[in-house]
């Protein structure tokens, strides 16, 4: 992240290549800046562990809607906005609240804003999470759910298969912290198992980590 006057909040991309003080400061190479002297020279700079983070998953979107939140590439960096309206059959109007303007960009410009919390990518916009249940009995599985409100440090949560205990019809909504979140995982072909391999088991609506005993 780039705290430079006229360039707070944007992140670049870059390479760590080598970590001082302790691992509170590093060394990195950006990829798309180069040196104000030597334009062929890319930038290498020094910022603290906080500027850090890892760069985000690719997330598949289909299209956005009014207030999504969304990461914006422009001059060679990645902007936080929120789509304000749509522009033609492919382009959509982002507003930055940081500077208050507004502008038009082509969706392949745009991606759906990931934030780093306590380690894991969080969703803004909710869509493809799960939470790690710590209840008696079922700690360490995995719920779909829906973030439908970000607190900051925590979010409210709507379950996909978990139902109210009073309402049955009504989907089961808590507040979790960020270290219970994390986005679902891609889908990945598995053609066969072997003894030790660690697996993911869908049952009574969570996914539960175990490992193959035998065939």
């Amino acid at each position: 992240m780039v705290f430079s006057k006229g360039f707070v909040g944007s992140y670049y991309a870059a390479i760590v290549s080598v970590i001082k003080n302790y691992g509170n400061e590093y060394a990195v190479q950006y990829k798309n800046l180069v040196v104000e002297d030597d334009q062929s020279c890319p930038l290498i700079e020094t910022v603290g562990a906080n500027e850090l983070r890892p760069r985000p998953p690719k997330v598949l979107a289909i299209g956005f809607h009014a207030l999504d939140v969304v990461d914006v590439f422009d001059n060679d960096s990645w902007w936080v906005g929120k789509i304000s309206r749509r522009k033609g059959s492919d382009s959509y109007y982002v507003f930055f609240d940081a500077y208050g303007v507004e502008i038009s960009y082509p969706s392949f410009r745009l991606r759906p804003h990931l934030e780093w919390v306590s380690g894991k990518w969080i969703s803004s916009k909710g869509d493809k999470m799960e939470v790690c249940s710590k209840q008696e009995g079922f700690v360490g599985s995995y719920y779909a759910a829906t973030v439908i409100k970000n607190y900051g440090n925590e979010y409210a949560v709507q379950y996909k298969n978990l139902v109210a205990e009073d309402d049955q019809s009504r989907p089961l909504i808590v507040t979790v912290g960020g270290n219970e979140l994390r986005l679902r995982p891609p889908k990945v072909l598995a053609t066969g198992f072997h003894a030790l391999d660690v697996v993911d088991v869908f049952d009574n609506d969570g996914w539960w980590v175990g490992k193959i005993s035998f065939l």
